[in-house]
């Protein structure tokens, strides 16, 4: 499928573009230059053509600034090496900056086709700065708006006769959303890297270089998934900026869409308040959790010590021994195997079948003996069980009552439960209804 990708230096609009073609609000848009940082990719469909369309970051050939921006750079070029088609665009409010002619000059030495894009023209008569465009030699020069959609369809109906035909797609049902979650500089992004084997997503030590969630479709040990890369989520007081609150926000909505989360745990940090609240999100929207125990390599070599730091997690945290927890090392790749292995067996086990028949035999072995909770004057007497969800896994109780019967016995059912179907990484739902 033909890929484009956006370029130009910050504040241009490319986001802007990304989203208008998209028909959706993936990236960010915002004043603040340098928003976008991973590149961003989108599958469109125009007139019965398809394309992969890629915002970047704000483009610098001379990368003079830190650790990020010079990581941004280099994934930037190298999402040009990888496309057919390059959006170069430009600012039509102001003539040519400096920085438009350096990636002018860059981008003569790459053999891409190419439009150039003078961007913000709101009205059909177009202003005397955007003229002086074509002072830069520009071929394929067009004049947009992405705000006022000016200019855009004839833009598509041009590009599209250098996409082949496809067949507009459609979600496959197979593929397992998989969400990357965790506080700052946990190592989401150097475990998602590490099973891609190639820096897909910028990886450095500053804390909060991840600033968008970032979907990536892979195929892991045979199975399809989309990865789900996200920002680091802070304590709630330690936000700050209009920004960041929108990274946090967009990191939980990356839990909504998710099948199975996996909760990154710096194990030189312990388990956090914050952690606990992330978890409890999940745990709340039914999703599926996996606890990722990152930088196992910080802890000697002794099995003897992991096993005490899950047990002293487990005594410490009861409500949480049915998560499965795996120590890993995105950093030098160790049991990051292991931990998809565990992150798709939890997938399975929410989307299993449980036979309506046995599920009554076990619920009913199951409270052989056990003294009923009375609730008003009522003994409570079950009649049948029910399970009608997935994501969360939801039972529903026929009883002679629809009153729950209280936390205790809501514990007991949903521990028998998960120890009859071995629910591990599974939130259960449980509900009354009477008949």
């Amino acid at each position: 499928m033909t890929k484009i990708t956006i370029v130009g230096r910050p504040n241009v609009g490319k986001s802007s573009l990304f989203n208008r073609l998209t028909g959706k609000r993936r990236s960010i848009v915002h004043n603040e230059p340098g928003v976008t940082r991973d590149t961003i990719s989108e599958t469109c469909v125009y007139k019965g053509k398809s394309f992969v369309l890629r915002d970047s970051a704000g483009f610098d050939p001379d990368t003079h600034g830190g650790s990020v921006s010079k990581a941004m750079t280099v994934q930037l070029k190298k999402a040009i090496h990888e496309s057919d088609i390059l959006f170069v665009m430009f600012d039509g409010k102001f003539p040519p900056t400096p920085l438009d002619r350096e990636i002018v000059l860059f981008l003569r030495r790459v053999s891409k086709k190419m439009y150039f894009i003078v961007n913000k023209v709101d009205n059909p008569e177009i202003p005397a700065d955007a003229y002086h465009f074509h002072e830069l030699g520009l071929t394929n020069l067009r004049f947009i708006s992405t705000i006022h959609d000016l200019g855009i369809d004839d833009l598509l109906d041009d590009v599209i006769q250098c996409c082949d035909d496809q067949p507009e797609l459609k979600e496959r049902p197979d593929v397992i959303k998989l969400a990357i979650i965790g506080r700052p500089n946990a190592g989401k992004s150097s475990l998602i890297n590490h099973v891609l084997k190639q820096d897909r997503v910028i990886v450095t030590d500053v804390p909060g270089t991840t600033v968008d969630s970032v979907n990536i479709e892979a195929t892991i040990h045979g199975r399809n998934v989309i990865l789900i890369d996200t920002a680091g989520i802070r304590k709630k007081p330690r936000v700050t900026g209009e920004l960041e609150h929108h990274y946090v926000a967009r990191s939980f909505k990356s839990i909504d869409v998710a099948d199975v989360v996996i909760m990154m745990l710096d194990i030189a940090q312990g388990l956090s308040v914050q952690d606990l609240k992330i978890i409890r999100k999940v745990e709340e929207k039914g999703k599926g959790i996996v606890l990722a125990l990152n930088k196992s390599d910080l802890l000697t070599k002794e099995e003897t010590d992991k096993i005490e730091f899950i047990k002293e997690i487990n005594s410490t945290y009861k409500h949480l021994d049915y998560i499965p927890k795996q120590f890993v090392s995105a950093k030098t790749g160790h049991h990051v195997t292991k931990l998809f292995e565990t992150a798709f067996s939890v997938y399975d086990l929410l989307i299993q079948n449980v036979p309506q028949t046995k599920l009554n035999t076990i619920v009913k072995d199951m409270l052989r003996g056990k003294k009923m909770p009375i609730v008003g004057k009522k003994t409570l007497r079950i009649i049948r069980v029910i399970k009608i969800k997935k994501f969360p896994i939801e039972f529903v109780f026929l009883a002679n009552v629809d009153i729950d019967p209280g936390e205790s016995f809501l514990r007991f059912l949903i521990n028998q439960l998960r120890n009859q179907y071995d629910f591990k990484g599974c939130p259960i739902k449980i509900s009354f209804r009477r008949v």
